[in-house]
């Protein structure tokens, strides 16, 4: 009797390790029509460099670098992408990247970069949607946000492109090069765009972040109902507006309210943009 029960433990321990293991496939499609795959996922035990035992396979070239072919960015470590790109510091690429999902931390922290020439917009994205439609990883997106202010700010060269479970493909539109990859002499206009996975937990983890220390914060970070305002600066609230994730404008409120009902939306992921006449501060939201 002692056996089986050890038999049983070992059984769902070893099922339970592998319920925080995923993986999926990303289709592109290049405006003239040429296609290539990548495979992204997480597991508990991977880590941000390049892991063999994943069957990640470095190289330091993009690959096709002057034509079309996509890499995933490696950045060897659990600081935040934008310090790689940033500080130039790209130096290895792979087709396939699993990463380990942090939930501790904003979610642009479990983002995977692709990188593309930009010669090759517009290209189109694709992947099985009903593979996100688990609890685990249902707030996952896409998007060409520049990291280091998501949900707080957006221009007009970036955009969020899609929530992972809602749809299935997105079109990465033609855009201005962000990052110029050197090899040798030559150098090679490219373009980066992002796919994080993230859940609930994630998404609460980086508005709690997000609100630390500001003189206005709204709360709860989660409702089905209202969020309320606390104001703790000496300027009166002008206006508060209601945004989608993607920055379109849904509502503005005109007055100095501190209680905002959410009820008559959709389930999502909302931006409010609180202005006084000091400036405007944005908070995430998650209607549930």
């Amino acid at each position: 009797m002692k056996t089986k029960i050890t038999i049983l433990v070992m059984y769902f321990s070893v099922a339970l390790l592998n319920a925080q293991d995923f993986s999926t496939k990303f289709y592109l499609t290049d405006k003239h029509g040429t296609k290539d795959s990548l495979v992204l996922g997480y597991s508990s035990t991977a880590s941000f460099g390049l892991d063999t035992q994943y069957g990640e396979v470095g190289y330091t070239t993009p690959v096709n670098s002057n034509k079309f072919g996509a890499s995933i960015i490696i950045n060897g470590s659990n600081k935040v992408l934008s310090q790689i790109i940033y500080n130039k510091e790209i130096n290895s690429f792979s087709k396939k990247q699993i990463v380990p999902l942090q939930e501790t931390a904003y979610i642009e922290q479990n983002a995977i970069g692709i990188m593309v020439p930009i010669d090759s917009l517009p290209i189109t994205v694709s992947w099985d949607k009903s593979q996100f439609a688990d609890t685990q990883r249902n707030y996952s997106l896409i998007t060409d946000w520049k990291l280091g202010g998501w949900f707080d700010a957006g221009d007009g060269n970036t955009s969020f492109l899609g929530n992972l479970k809602d749809i299935n493909s997105v079109q990465v539109k033609d855009r201005i090069a962000n990052y110029l990859f050197s090899d040798g002499t030559n150098q090679y206009p490219m373009y980066i765009f992002y796919i994080a996975f993230a859940n609930s937990k994630t998404m609460i983890n980086g508005v709690n972040v997000a609100n630390a220390g500001k003189p206005i914060s709204v709360y709860p970070s989660v409702t089905n109902s209202y969020v309320y305002i606390r104001n703790n600066t000496a300027n009166r609230i002008i206006k508060t507006k209601i945004l989608s994730l993607s920055g379109k404008l849904i509502e503005t409120i005109e007055d100095n309210q501190t209680s905002i009902e959410l009820s008559k939306y959709p389930n999502g992921i909302y931006l409010l943009g609180i202005e006084t006449s000091e400036n405007i501060s944005y908070f995430k939201i998650i209607k549930k």
